[in-house]
């Protein structure tokens, strides 16, 4: 397993103009800062896979330390934001903390770099068009930094996310109703806030069904990749 063949690691140049230089803020906002406390207290519960644990743990130690944030935000297509605003709207009623995490979200979103991965295997029609990435924490990200990565995926309903190979373990967290599948093991369905953990070099397999699907993903070694 490469990471050339890391359907969510891209490779890409993340350099950066003067003006986006310029603006630098060195201290974490408020806001970031609890939706980083958010997604930690979900991916280390008591009832997580011990070893989504395990990667969110390394995770959250390095976070600890902060990097200069860059709030330089791309826009997605319209009709994604509609869905991302359709799925943070029905994470707001999934719990106080899912609902404290979905408006954090919503009122970070403009400041985030939505951009599109690429295909591969099995993926939905028009998969280039259904989808978007951002990055919240890592190379490219709002806060920029190369020793891990926190990224958000979005898809539109019945869209299913190309199969594929972490290169690198990582922990997901769903913000929204869909069906995963890892290894051999049949599709299993998760509700928002579940955690669920892949190992490098397993084959997982994500679809979504009537609505749209959300989720964040945290790796602890980033590189110079980008999710």
């Amino acid at each position: 397993m490469t990471r050339a063949n890391d359907l969510l690691l891209l490779e890409q140049n993340h350099s950066r103009s003067d003006a986006e230089e310029a603006v630098r803020i060195r201290r974490r906002p408020e806001v970031l800062q609890r939706i980083l406390n958010g997604i930690g207290e979900s991916l280390l519960a008591d009832d997580s896979p011990i070893m989504a644990k395990r990667t969110a743990g390394r995770v959250f130690h390095k976070l600890m330390h902060a990097e200069p944030l860059h709030p330089s935000g791309k826009t997605m297509p319209a009709a994604l934001q509609a869905m991302f605003n359709r799925s943070l709207k029905k994470l707001e009623k999934a719990g106080p903390l899912l609902g404290a995490l979905a408006s954090d979200l919503k009122a970070m979103d403009e400041l985030l770099r939505w951009s599109p991965g690429r295909s591969g295997p099995y993926a939905g029609r028009s998969f280039e068009a259904q989808h978007s990435h951002a990055i919240i924490v890592g190379p490219g990200g709002l806060e920029e930094r190369q020793d891990l990565r926190v990224g958000l995926t979005l898809m539109a309903p019945y869209c299913r996310f190309p199969d594929h190979q972490p290169h690198q373990a990582r922990a997901y967290l769903a913000l929204s109703s869909s069906e995963f599948c890892v290894g051999a093991d049949g599709w299993e369905h998760i509700n928002p806030g579940a955690v669920f953990f892949v190992n490098c070099g397993e084959w997982i397999a994500l679809r979504c069904i009537s609505g749209p699907f959300s989720w964040l993903g945290a790796i602890s070694s980033a590189h110079r990749w980008s999710l």
